[in-house]
């Protein structure tokens, strides 16, 4: 009896054990899924993280190299891996690697999950993918970038995905309609539908595939693609092709612009090119817009990208700046101003040359980067009665100077100018004659140490704009202590005397001769 008492204790004891052992086991792996939810949220959820990948998202797509990627993946290859010094391009590695050392990236995927369009490309004819991929798709490297092969397959995708939403449609013609819309864009832009229709019907392996009563509802589709289009598409998959051809992102549609008219557009300037687009946007995405107009399909993406590009084509000025900048066109426009500049006397005319050259020479002429120079830009700022001018005594420089500063990656030198002498001085301006340039020079800038590191030798490209203040808010100005420890209103010849740093004081003087001709000719005025 005892050792049945005792038999029993020790299962009591061995069953009690188990029961804690498998609630501290439970409770455990609880605590370890919500921990490393936690350690997981902490760790990428952050907005350095959110970031991150908002970066790399308008990479691929202002690359337009998105699809390129995505188009690999499917049931079988779920993503594309990236790793450092390992992506396909030179230009993209370096992306790569950059966001990888910036961020501390242990892995980096690009993945895709579009349950129509997997499920519709699935469904496509093998064979006839095979074919296209292999012939017609490969031909695309001849069209611009704007009608290349990232293009195409964002229109089949987009087509795919359209497509699901009809019933009895038939998805292989859907396919084929988007990979043959555009094939004859590099033979002649103007008329590309109708002979990108025209390859269609003349491809005879297409009969292996379609019946002659499909090929020409497709021609048809591919003839009826264009927004442009005064009548509506004459069947479904005209509808389909149209709605899917319609770009979802400023980006492309602004390097789309961009590249047709350099091909085509009689222009002579850059600006003549930028008020060409301009006003063809206009045409086709403002509020009266062709493209806004025909809507065969629900489409929240489409909407939202005109209510995008309208609001940006209200703003004219800030369209400037981004068509400059998506078609990284900095270094030409700011070429374009320095040669329309007429210069003011015979410094002005080598200094100019001297400018030219520096843009040239260096991609890199808008950043502190360049160890050579850097391009500045600055504000002489006069009064309503052109009597007085701002100066600010710099603290670096160790004397009175206009106020200005590093461009420090703005093309747009005019806004650096404004925005400076607000900053250094609190004053608001606004530019005199149209906000043209209205001086130009060279500055030695002599080493010197500038937040606790040293700066070596080098040249301030100098770009001058005439800023005017109003007399009612002369009074307005105050010191900015890290850049100046005054700031002051001067007769314009006292912004050249013994006070004025050494070097500026012949710039001021040229600049003060030349408010004063400009002045007595009636050509500054208010």
């Amino acid at each position: 009896m005892k050792l049945n008492n005792k038999g029993f204790m020790l299962a009591e004891v061995i069953i009690s054990a188990s029961v804690i052992i498998v609630t501290l086991v439970s409770l455990y792996a609880g605590f370890a899924r919500v921990y490393k939810a936690y350690e997981i949220r902490s760790t990428y959820y952050d907005a350095d993280s959110v970031y991150a990948l908002k970066t790399i998202s308008d990479y691929f797509i202002d690359e337009m190299v998105f699809n390129s990627y995505i188009s690999s993946i499917n049931n079988t290859n779920k993503y594309v891996e990236f790793k450092k010094n390992e992506s396909p391009s030179n230009k993209i590695d370096a992306f790569i690697n950059k966001m990888i050392e910036n961020y501390n990236f242990k892995h980096f995927y690009l993945t895709r999950y579009n349950s129509d369009y997997l499920e519709s490309i699935e469904s496509i004819s093998s064979d006839l993918k095979e074919y296209i991929e292999t012939n017609i798709l490969t031909k695309y490297k001849f069209n611009d970038k704007g009608h290349g092969i990232d293009h195409i397959k964002y229109v089949i995708n987009r087509s795919l995905t359209f497509a699901k939403l009809v019933d009895n449609i038939n998805l292989d013609m859907v396919y084929t309609i988007a990979a043959y819309h555009d094939i004859g864009h590099s033979i002649d832009p103007r008329n590309h539908e109708s002979i990108s229709a025209k390859i269609l019907l003349n491809d005879s392996k297409l009969l292996d595939f379609f019946t002659d009563e499909e090929l020409i509802i497709m021609s048809m589709a591919i003839e009826d693609h264009r927004a442009s289009l005064e009548s509506e598409p004459r069947n479904i998959y005209g509808k389909i092709v149209s709605s899917a051809d319609r770009n979802t992102n400023i980006i492309p549609i602004l390097k789309r612009t961009y590249e047709y008219r350099i091909k085509h557009s009689n222009a002579k300037s850059l600006k003549e090119i930028i008020e060409e687009s301009y006003e063809h946007l206009v045409e086709k995405f403002g509020n009266e817009g062709y493209a806004n107009k025909k809507m065969y399909f629900e489409d929240d993406e489409y909407k939202k990208f005109l209510e995008d590009i309208q609001t940006l084509l209200n703003d004219k000025n800030e369209f400037y700046k981004m068509y400059i900048k998506v078609n990284n066109l900095e270094n030409e426009f700011l070429k374009e101003q320095l040669e329309m500049y007429t210069p003011f006397n015979e410094q002005e005319s080598i200094d100019k040359q001297t400018f030219l050259t520096f843009i040239d020479t260096f991609d890199d002429v808008l950043t502190r980067k360049n160890i050579f120079g850097h391009l500045t830009a600055s504000a002489f700022v006069v009064n309503e009665d052109f009597t007085k001018s701002l100066i600010v005594n710099h603290n670096i420089f160790g004397g009175f100077i206009y106020s200005g500063g590093h461009a420090d990656g703005e093309f747009d030198l005019l806004s650096v100018a404004i925005r400076e002498v607000e900053e250094e001085t609190g004053l608001k301006v606004i530019p005199l004659i149209n906000g043209d340039i209205f001086a130009l020079q060279a500055l030695p800038i002599k080493g010197h140490v500038k937040k606790g590191k040293y700066v070596s030798a080098h040249i301030h490209y100098d770009v001058l704009y005439l800023l005017l203040a109003k007399n009612s808010d002369m009074n307005n100005i105050r010191v900015l202590e890290s850049e100046n420890s005054q700031v002051k209103w001067v007769d314009l010849e006292d912004t050249y005397n013994e006070d004025a740093v050494d070097w500026i004081r012949p710039v001021n003087e040229k600049i003060v001769k030349k408010v004063r001709v400009l002045k007595k000719n009636g050509d500054i005025y208010i």
